[in-house]
């Protein structure tokens, strides 16, 4: 399932997700907007992220930073997606020794990274495409960086598997400018993947499209965005900001 039941409050006013009533699709959630949700944009391509998200299994999230995904085509930077990161409570609270560490000083230290991208809390990565391309092609990029991180962790044939799985999602299919997917790590090393065909409504996605059980996988998705061959810099650099927001 996505979703479940999660009440936020934000200054007296509420946002809340609960099942939708008289769906046939398992896990299907709606959204009702008491009050606007609060976002943050991505700077380089003007996507809006809501500054909470949920996680299949209800664990609630907090917006850390936001970033581009840009990639050279003919001597020119174009912007593919934007991508946020979003962590748990235990996650934040995991973060206790870099209590009242600058943004600054979060940027050059590894080891905020690592614990981050290797810990075992709920977090999430949202990408929202910029441009329209085929599934085979925002899969295939991402394969790209992930096959050989895969192929370190020694997880062979079942690491292969979990990645045919990934891939099997976008197989075939169109994705259009502000597509959103939902990728989503719980407990014990599940990743669960989810797409919105119009990421703007800041809603998650009504199920599942997968959920994938490979450690090695999920550590190398995380490696690809948080460790310290990010594929995109800014997004590294903006959840410093916002850990540092948190930690202050």
């Amino acid at each position: 399932m996505w979703g479940g039941n999660v009440h936020k409050e934000e200054a007296g006013q509420s946002r809340r997700l609960h099942w939708r009533q008289g769906t046939s699709k398992p896990g299907a959630i709606v959204a009702t907007a008491e009050a606007a949700v609060e976002t943050k944009m991505e700077p380089a391509t003007g996507v809006k992220f809501a500054k909470q998200s949920v996680t299949p299994g209800s664990d609630e999230l907090e917006l850390l930073g936001a970033g581009v995904r840009e990639k050279k085509v003919v001597l020119v930077n174009v912007k593919v997606y934007a991508v946020a990161f979003y962590v748990g409570d235990r996650g934040i609270h995991k973060l206790g020794p870099w209590r009242h560490t600058s943004a600054d000083q979060l940027k050059k230290d590894e080891n905020f990274y690592k614990l981050l991208a290797d810990g075992d809390f709920a977090k999430q990565l949202q990408i929202v495409l910029a441009r329209d391309v085929t599934g085979d092609q925002f899969y295939g990029a991402l394969e790209e960086a992930l096959a050989p991180r895969v192929a370190a962790a020694g997880a062979g044939a079942d690491g292969q598997a979990a990645m045919g799985q990934f891939g099997n999602v976008f197989k075939g299919k169109s994705l259009k400018k502000g597509t959103g997917i939902f990728l989503s790590f719980e407990k014990p090393d599940i990743l669960h993947i989810g797409v919105v065909d119009d990421a703007s409504t800041l809603q998650p996605p009504e199920n599942t499209e997968a959920s994938i059980a490979s450690g090695p996988l999920i550590k190398a998705l995380f490696d690809v965005f948080l460790g310290p061959n990010a594929v995109s810099p800014s997004l590294r650099e903006s959840i410093a900001d916002g850990a540092a927001e948190f930690l202050a």
